[in-house]
């Protein structure tokens, strides 16, 4: 990780994770689930190399 990266922890990841002395949990965001009728905008998706696409959006449809 480099310093001022923000990072993502799944639950399937890891059953809890305690974050280290300087390491800042910024928010925890719940899961959402999508039926077959819905989609969802991703604003600043991120990219196959592990960083978001600033000013760059994704559509998603199940």
């Amino acid at each position: 990780r480099l310093h001022g990266e923000e990072w993502l922890v799944y639950a399937s990841d890891a059953e809890s994770y305690i974050p280290d002395v300087y390491e800042e949990v910024v928010c925890v965001v719940p899961v959402t689930v999508l039926n077959s009728r819905q989609y969802c905008v991703i604003l600043d998706p991120v990219g196959s190399d592990g960083k978001p696409q600033l000013g760059k959006k994704k559509l998603v449809k199940v």
